[in-house]
């Protein structure tokens, strides 16, 4: 059985914060020689691991950057994608996190024996000031499957339009301040020995956003609700991550396992904690809650704003291990034996044929 789940976005977010009561967020600014920032904008977001040396310096991996920016400065939103894509990279430094890079230039992934590319992509909000937001992530990280992931964006195929026609269709596109850009070519991406270092070596990214973990109930106390709120976490995790490895792994895998999968990894060190930061976003209520404002309590206030994301993982399972491990507990009777699928000559009931 294989479960449908893909990646959460952050992109077009129905509502943030104005340009005014944005001066809060941190900013990333790339500097000059001499710690001169050159231009800065906002971060409402960011996955990171921990402090590594790069090229000598304590540097912070990026895993996940939401930029944000007023309308018409576009310009500094892809001044940061250049800066963290060229090489060498150039000094980018982010408050409250110091000198920062994008998560390929770890150690840990020298030896990969592929290349980790990275996808930019840029919107316009729905407020008021048309404030653009812009999101730098690995699709190969961090989408369900791992074929979508590995493939450049899509280009918009170009059309013989009237000249008129063409000309009120480019203002729109203008308008709308879309773009998508991406590190990644099709030849790199077509290598022989890369796409099957891909399959030997998976490496994602697990993203939980900030909806699944439970809302608190009056009067619970500290310790029911942690645990509460972990067990409902641990069970997203599981499967989500069931998800991912479904697709990775040339082995057929149980859903019934997850749980098994899941724990597997944490001992085994494959899964790894990272560090998460996003500005709590105002949650869009139906035209029914908005009618209960009044009634409405303290709590009820506080699920009105969450982060997009809570909780992150890196993920490097061991394929070989992996299998070893799940005979062993098949063995030990730890998880249980894959369903038989019937045989065809099965008898099959009427009312599960199809009509033509």
């Amino acid at each position: 059985m294989r479960s449908r789940s893909s990646r959460a976005t952050t992109l077009m977010t129905p509502e943030i914060p104005t340009f005014v009561e944005r001066t809060d967020l941190p900013r990333i600014m790339v500097k000059a020689k001499g710690g001169l920032v050159r231009y800065a904008v906002y971060v409402n977001g960011y996955i990171r691991g921990a402090t590594c040396r790069y090229k000598g310096i304590n540097v912070v991996p990026i895993y996940y950057l939401s930029l944000v920016d007023m309308s018409g400065d576009g310009g500094k939103l892809q001044g940061i994608w250049s800066a963290l894509i060229s090489e060498p990279p150039q000094d980018v430094y982010l408050e409250t996190v110091g000198t920062v890079v994008l998560a390929h230039r770890a150690p840990q992934f020298e030896n990969l024996g592929y290349s980790l590319h990275w996808n930019y992509e840029q919107g316009s909000t729905n407020d008021r000031d048309n404030t653009l937001h812009a999101v730098i992530e690995s699709n190969m990280l961090t989408k369900f499957d791992p074929v979508a992931g590995a493939a450049p964006p899509r280009r918009e195929r170009k059309q013989k339009k009237k000249a008129h026609h063409a000309k009120n269709q480019k203002r729109k596109t203008r308008s709308q301040h879309k773009m998508q850009l991406t590190t990644a070519t099709k030849k790199e991406l077509g290598d022989l020995e890369e796409r099957s270092n891909r399959e030997k070596h998976p490496l994602f990214l697990l993203m939980v956003p900030g909806a699944v973990p439970p809302l608190r109930l009056a009067n619970e106390p500290d310790a029911v609700y942690a645990a509460r709120r972990d067990e409902v976490v641990r069970t997203f995790l599981s499967e989500l991550h069931f998800a991912f490895l479904d697709l990775r792994v040339p082995q057929p895998l149980s859903i019934q396992w997850a749980d098994f999968l899941w724990q597997r990894a944490l001992s085994g060190l494959e899964n790894i904690q990272l560090m998460v930061w996003f500005k709590d976003v105002v949650q869009r209520k139906d035209e029914g809650e908005a009618e209960q404002d009044d009634e409405e309590n303290n709590e009820d206030q506080q699920a009105r704003t969450l982060p997009v994301f809570c909780e992150a993982w890196l993920c490097r399972p061991n394929i070989a291990r992996l299998d070893a491990d799940r005979r062993q507990a098949r063995r030990e009777g730890r998880i249980g034996d894959l369903r038989e699928l019937p045989s065809p000559s099965a008898a099959i009931e009427p009312s599960a044929v199809v009509p033509a």
